[in-house]
């Protein structure tokens, strides 16, 4: 099997998908942290450091920011999984509103699932006071296709160049290499 040489995230999936500025994103053009995502970031990490009692026996003794990558459709999949514990793949959300469902649209589960070969993946949505948990199946097949239809969009609207140039597998290739030992 030839090595990938171009890698592929759930953020860049999703920013595809949802129809956010994927342009700039595959671009890499800077992006500042708003108020969103601070409060993800601080939800996170009060969720490891045993801040919110509901969460404790989760991430207590789990796996943090386990780095994770697989071949896929002749790209390389990358993540960095919140929390693994057990047989579960858990990752951390914060939002203003929350609705059942929210994340069944995101690749993130899907992305993560297969490249830990797991079967279970629960989002952990902060919302105010409130804590929801949203249970995601595996579904290797619509994986596949989601890649296959970035791949041909990537052609169809001129971004191939700007993708090859900006998410070459070289720029994780210690971390690859000592997941995949190659």
């Amino acid at each position: 099997m030839q090595k990938p040489k171009f890698y592929l995230t759930s953020s860049l999936l999703n920013t595809w998908i949802k129809g956010y500025d994927i342009e700039a994103t595959i671009k890499r053009l800077p992006k500042e942290t708003n108020e969103a995502m601070q409060a993800g970031i601080e939800f996170e990490r009060k969720a490891i450091d045993g801040e919110i009692a509901e969460l404790k026996s989760i991430v207590e003794n789990s796996l943090y920011q386990a780095f994770l990558c697989k071949e896929c459709e002749g790209y390389m999949l990358l993540g960095f999984a919140d929390c693994i514990k057990g047989d579960t793949i858990y990752d951390f959300k914060y939002v203003k509103s929350y609705d059942l469902g929210k994340y069944n649209d995101s690749v993130q589960h899907l992305i993560y699932l297969y490249c830990a070969d797991m079967e279970k993946f629960e989002y952990i949505v902060g919302c105010g006071n409130d804590i929801y948990f949203e249970k995601q199946p595996r579904d290797d097949e619509l994986l596949k296709v989601k890649i296959r239809q970035f791949s041909n969009w990537l052609d169809k609207v001129g971004l191939r160049e700007d993708y090859e140039k900006n998410y070459s597998v070289e720029r994780y290739k210690e971390q690859i290499d000592n997941y995949l030992n190659w």
